[in-house]
């Protein structure tokens, strides 16, 4: 049932117009001032609200009804300042950090209006502090045994009790929708039309395994992890890091690196494409590549044709016509 106001149902609280005074500020004296306009009045639990407004409409009666408050706070800040010399200085606003006010004057409606018709059709708005907060809210109420026992229109707790098969999520503030409730001697049947705001969201899976995808600025490029070799559909394709517990390897100039080949948890190879990923980036180590293609191995200065982008006055262009690959040995 939600919170509606109508004839057999107690209201809420009476208008209430409250204005505070700030006290006022200095080292000895301390005011606070306030006053009531009206006080909030108590009613019985089982009485009905008196409507503010009665008529008919041909044979059909029309009420309304005026629950809530709307506060209006002001404030005053007045700081007396007494120096050593015996002299007193008064400041109109507050000459202390932190002790300003920051709304001397504010508005706090919290009021909700219902038109009733026949004591069944209804029209309730609320005004809740600012008008992003205000809903609506219309329909219909039964009465007892009735078949139908409510239908409600609005935007706001527009929902029906939770199943253990099915649990339906608040209502968003800028969403409209409708609900009602059917009752029988046996049974009671629930219905649910609302249009939410909701934004979709979508997962890629390669079989069993989540794909991830991470969108890295070009001045964050990843450097150390992603290899293209110079050449394509090579053969015996083996890849090995430096790692001081890895075995002893001479280079052409004689000098000796301690490296490890890398496994399927180190790397991945693409004999076909000429691609090595490494999972980790190798920050600091070498990585060395060892591959055949036609039978030569690497280096070989047949291999690496065409391997590299053109250059135009000392700067890439893809349309310029491609490089060989450098091997730099002998």
């Amino acid at each position: 049932m939600r919170n509606i106001i109508k004839p057999g149902i107690t209201a809420g609280r009476a208008g209430i117009f409250t204005v505070k005074y700030f006290s006022f500020l200095c080292l000895l004296l301390l005011l606070p001032l306030s006053f009531l306009w009206a006080e909030e009045l108590i009613l019985p639990e089982q009485e009905a609200p008196e409507a503010i407004f009665e008529t008919e409409i041909g044979d059909a009666d029309v009420d309304f009804y005026l629950s809530g408050s709307w506060r209006i706070l002001l404030g005053v800040s007045v700081d007396f300042l007494f120096k050593p010399d015996g002299s007193v200085e008064f400041h109109p606003q507050s000459a202390f950090p932190g002790l300003e006010l920051d709304k001397p004057f504010e508005q706090i409606p919290d009021l909700t209006a219902s038109v009733w018709l026949m004591e069944r059709y209804f029209l309730e708005y609320s005004f809740l502090g600012g008008f992003e907060e205000n809903y609506f809210l219309m329909g219909y109420q039964g009465q007892e045994d009735e078949f139908l026992d409510h239908l409600y229109i609005g935007n706001r707790d527009i929902a029906i009790d939770p199943y253990l098969f099915l649990d339906i999520p608040e209502q968003d503030d800028s969403s409209i929708g409708a609900e009602a409730l059917l009752r029988t001697g046996a049974s009671s049947h629930e219905l649910l039309l609302r249009s939410d705001n909701n934004q979709s969201e979508s997962r890629l899976y390669i079989g069993k395994n989540l794909v991830s995808e991470e969108v890295i600025p070009l001045s964050d490029y990843i450097a150390g992890r992603f290899f293209k070799l110079p050449d394509q559909g090579v053969e015996e394709l083996e890849v090995y890091l430096e790692d001081a517990n890895g075995d002893y390897y001479s280079d052409v100039d004689g000098r000796r690196r301690h490296y490890r080949q890398a496994g399927v948890d180190d790397a991945t190879l693409d004999s076909e494409e000429g691609l090595v990923f490494i999972k980790e980036a190798a920050a600091g180590g070498q990585v060395v590549v060892y591959y055949k293609k036609g039978g030569k191995p690497v280096g070989d200065v047949s291999l690496g044709s065409g391997a590299l982008c053109g250059v135009t006055g000392g700067k890439l262009d893809p349309s310029a016509g491609a490089i060989d690959f450098d091997w730099l040995v002998t």
